[in-house]
């Protein structure tokens, strides 16, 4: 019986060190993620989680552009965070911030679950574009602007699993 309990505690033990980020309790704190989307748009979002309540503290999508029905259509760098306000959550983590209007007539989605995995949607005519995404904490965020420089392409999800997972 001793060693069946040992054994149990071993596997918890190694789970919660080996998977730092990736379905943990999401504790109160900061939180990041720069997401790519399948139409290649990049969105960066800072969270802070404190109590049951999710705050956005900065969101924006960079300048880029997508095709519309054979037509480039061109992004301006966009500052999102003054459309939002803060959300109350539960104790299932599930948050969902909603219709945010981010180019002429166009919204984008985010939404998921903290702690799990999270994401982002934007729709224009039939054609839908998303990205799943898991937050990072922010004491990685001067590390990862590092290797963002060094690779445009990087993203929270790439950035987890080289250097963190």
């Amino acid at each position: 019986m001793k060693l069946i309990i040992i054994f149990i505690t071993i596997i918890l033990s190694s789970k919660s060190f080996s998977e730092p980020i990736n379905d943990i309790d999401f504790v109160d704190g900061k939180y990041f993620a720069y997401i790519k989307d399948t139409n290649s748009l990049r969105w960066e979002i800072i969270i802070i989680k404190e109590n049951n309540e999710l705050k956005i503290e900065f969101l924006d999508v960079k300048r880029g552009k997508f095709d519309y029905e054979g037509l480039q259509v061109f992004i301006p760098k966009t500052e999102l965070t003054n459309k939002l306000s803060s959300q109350e959550i539960d104790n299932t983590m599930e948050y969902g911030l909603q219709g945010i209007r981010f180019y002429a007539t166009l919204n984008v989605n985010i939404y998921g679950t903290l702690g799990k995995s999270s994401r982002l949607s934007w729709k224009h005519s039939s054609y839908l574009h998303s990205a799943d995404f898991k937050y990072i904490p922010y004491k990685f965020y001067k590390t990862f602007k590092e290797e963002l420089k060094k690779d445009r392409q990087l993203t929270t999800n790439i950035f987890l699993e080289k250097f963190i997972n």
